[in-house]
């Protein structure tokens, strides 16, 4: 492996860990009432489903995704006796 590959990896796996952290982070405080995941993809992967009505929310990011839920939830919230789908 090259120097430039194993930095590349390194980089990668860096990403990995800090979307596992942003996502464990969000379904610790929004997963009772959203469906919270991540998705590659050209809309950057970050989502989160409410639990009541099923409507999607979509960010590039992890931060953009928690601002919209928290503005969300303060609009509508979510009734957190839902079970989980």
């Amino acid at each position: 492996m090259t120097p430039a590959e194993r930095d590349a990896s390194e980089v990668d796996y860096f990403l990995w860990r800090q979307r596992q952290r942003d996502l464990a982070d969000l379904i610790e405080h929004w997963g009772e009432a959203y469906d919270i995941g991540w998705h590659p993809g050209t809309t950057g992967g970050w989502h989160a489903g409410r639990r009541d009505d099923g409507t999607i929310l979509r960010y590039r990011t992890a931060e953009d995704l928690h601002k919209a839920i928290v503005a969300d939830y303060n609009e509508r919230p979510v009734p957190r006796d839902l079970k989980p789908t």
